[in-house]
């Protein structure tokens, strides 16, 4: 299971949070260190802070990058999370980093194996970074992201991670609900709206792709953050009403809409789905519209519109004509975050 507690040597050596690290061995006995992350709009880190004695901000480290990503200076190495946020690798002289589910060596700009998911992008070699252009792209684990731009043609994927434990659970309590149920309504309410779309002024041909990743047990899901490209799903039988969206967690809950077993479970899933997307609820119980509260519902053109807008907008004012963009699939506090390029 994943943890933001880095150990070294089995003790506690730092805490990784966003906006930086706790250092927790300093030499200075049990008092932490705070450490503070300047980034570019890459994640790059570009500088390290610390807070002083008076609460003046103290450089701790400076960085300037090659474009793709081989430290051209650094003063000092102290930290190592660096080129897009991750983790250099003492043991590859820096030269490597950590990105989940692949290393990349900046030396070369390439990943050190194959692209797990290589069969999507075959005109592309299975090694390669950011399809060429790290300028405009990063790529957060060396996996998907959430919107596909091939010129007019926009393709929406959104893949959540469930644990057959959990399922199990909650089909004891709440009557079945299968894998095909799953793809089915998945079907019914997004597939069914894959077509031609006017967003940002222009029209695309939108397809939704809905995908599974499914493991044994409940601590095998993946860490919640929204900078996988993907969805988890909590089947929770023992709480009332129909289900939420919180950071990028969507729990079906034991009676969905007040209705008997698993009656409307795809359509109260499909609904939060589309909050995960960025689309906020329709307070009108009859509009029809997936994010209303109506029984006879569907995806709508201005939902589609209001999801794709700003990751279409983006790709069009940076000139990506081609690339893949996140969608955020966190709702803060604060709203709606910026697009991110998310290119191979």
């Amino acid at each position: 299971m994943r943890s933001n507690l880095i150990l070294e040597n089995n003790q506690p050596r730092r805490i990784l949070h966003p906006s930086g690290t706790v250092e927790l061995d300093n030499g200075l006995g049990s008092i932490p260190v705070y450490h503070y992350h300047l980034t570019d709009h890459l994640g790059n880190v570009r500088a390290v802070i610390t807070p002083g004695s008076n609460n003046e901000a103290i450089l701790v480290q400076a960085n300037d990058y090659y474009p793709f990503g081989m430290v051209h200076s650094t003063a000092p190495a102290t930290n190592l999370y660096l080129y897009n946020g991750k983790e250099a690798q003492k043991e590859m002289n820096g030269r490597w980093y950590d990105y989940g589910a692949r290393f990349y060596d900046a030396q070369i700009g390439r990943f050190s194996t194959v692209d797990p998911h290589a069969e999507k992008y075959l005109e592309h070699t299975p090694y390669n970074y950011v399809f060429n252009n790290p300028i405009n792209g990063i790529d957060p684990d060396g996996k998907d992201g959430k919107l596909v731009k091939d010129g007019n043609n926009l393709t929406v994927q959104v893949t959540l991670n469930y644990s057959q434990e959990s399922l199990e659970r909650y089909n004891s309590s709440v009557g079945e609900y299968t894998q095909e149920q799953l793809e089915n309504d998945f079907n019914n309410y997004y597939v069914a709206a894959n077509g031609e779309y006017e967003i940002d002024g222009q029209s695309y041909n939108v397809s939704f792709e809905i995908s599974f990743n499914i493991v044994e047990n409940d601590n095998d899901m993946p860490s919640a953050d929204s900078q996988d490209g993907s969805t988890n799903l909590e089947f929770n039988a023992n709480k009332n009403g129909a289900g939420s969206h919180k950071l990028n967690t969507i729990s079906l809950n034991k009676s969905p809409r007040g209705m008997a077993g698993a009656e409307d479970t795809g359509g109260s899933l499909s609904h939060e789905i589309i909050h995960a997307l960025g689309v906020t609820d329709t307070k009108e119980n009859t509009s029809g519209k997936l994010s209303s509260w109506s029984v006879n519902r569907s995806l709508q053109p201005s939902e589609v519109s209001a999801m794709l807008t700003p990751g279409v907008k983006y790709a069009n004012d940076n000139e990506i004509s081609k690339g893949t963009i996140l969608i955020t699939h966190s709702r803060p506090n604060t709203g709606r975050q910026n697009p991110k390029p998310l290119q191979k």
